[in-house]
């Protein structure tokens, strides 16, 4: 937009607008219907970007409007969904409801599409419900997983939760479920947690991208086993890539022996983890371990001693999911 320089009779004297002058007999310039409908098509385009009805006797919108759109210019993140500040997620009691909160949270339209940053983050989930702050659809899953949804409408900048439920896939970074709340046009993913036999959020606690759970044992044995899978799909979500516990070993003969036992990410022998030593009548040993899961809820495992009556212990006390 510009003055109407290739309008003569606007009357512009170098280049701008003056006020008629009676005494010097010159006249003022005017406004051609093209240029003053321009400048306002100009404001109206503003005022319309920044999702406002233009008001005729509202003559701070333009100010109002621009604010607006700085403002929401800063919440655009440019970084991944699922950045999470300051987070945290407690459930003491089994529950059907838990409070997600975060200083600060990403959330994006889709994979690659527009992001936004959300600040004061503080949202109760129900998973007795459905829709925002509740389940996408369906009941809770019993004995599983849900992933949970940072959802936002970058329109009215409501914020809320949704629950997925993440038993049998990996929840992706942004929701894509198809049963997104009406208005809603924004997601991340900001949890994945474990759900009992009557679909309560179990006992835990999350940290960020980390989830402390109660102790779990995810193995109990007296066979020597050589690298042998075992499965952990009851203790961590699809979406865990790293898991956190203890390691027991213990000898109950009279025998003395060397027992050890070892972890592995993969059959191949990736992110080993080991606890071992020579255990006498009785005696026992624990370490703890920290390793990878690189697929399927799944690690391998050896159990090996020399001799004696060996007991192998396996527990898991945390998991971080992606």
């Amino acid at each position: 937009m510009d003055y109407p320089n290739s309008v003569p009779s606007a009357g512009l004297v170098n280049g701008r607008f003056v006020d008629e002058d009676p005494l010097a007999g010159t006249p003022g310039s005017l406004i051609p219907a093209s240029w003053g409908n321009g400048v306002t098509e100009e404001i109206l385009g503003v005022i319309g970007a920044a999702n406002l009805a233009a008001t005729e006797s509202n003559n701070k919108q333009l100010l109002e409007a621009i604010k607006k759109l700085m403002s929401d210019a800063s919440k655009h993140s440019g970084t991944l969904s699922g950045l999470l500040v300051n987070a945290s997620f407690s459930i003491t009691v089994a529950s059907l409801t838990g409070t997600f909160k975060a200083d600060e949270l990403s959330v994006r339209s889709a994979p690659s599409g527009v992001g936004y940053r959300l600040q004061n983050f503080s949202k109760v989930i129900n998973l007795g419900t459905t829709g925002a702050g509740g389940m996408d659809i369906g009941s809770a899953p019993v004995n599983g997983y849900v992933a949970l949804y940072a959802i936002y409408n970058s329109v009215t900048g409501e914020q809320n939760i949704l629950a997925v439920n993440s038993t049998s896939m990996i929840a992706p970074g942004v929701y894509g479920g198809g049963k997104m709340p009406n208005g809603y046009d924004a997601s991340a993913l900001i949890s994945v947690w474990a759900t009992d036999a009557t679909g309560k959020l179990k006992v835990g606690a999350q940290r960020g991208r980390k989830i402390f759970i109660l102790l779990s044992k995810a193995y109990f044995g007296t066979a020597l086993i050589n690298n042998s899978p075992l499965s952990i799909a009851g203790i961590i979500p699809p979406n865990a890539y790293e898991i956190n516990g203890e390691i027991v070993i213990s000898n109950s003969s009279q025998t003395l022996s060397y027992i050890n036992m070892v972890l592995n990410a993969d059959s191949v022998g990736v992110g080993q983890q080991i606890t071992s030593g020579y255990l006498g009548a009785g005696a026992g040993l624990a370490g703890n371990y920290s390793m990878p899961v690189l697929g399927n809820q799944t690690i391998y495992m050896y159990c090996q001693s020399t001799a004696g009556a060996p007991t192998f212990e396996l527990y898991i006390g945390s998991y971080s999911f992606n």
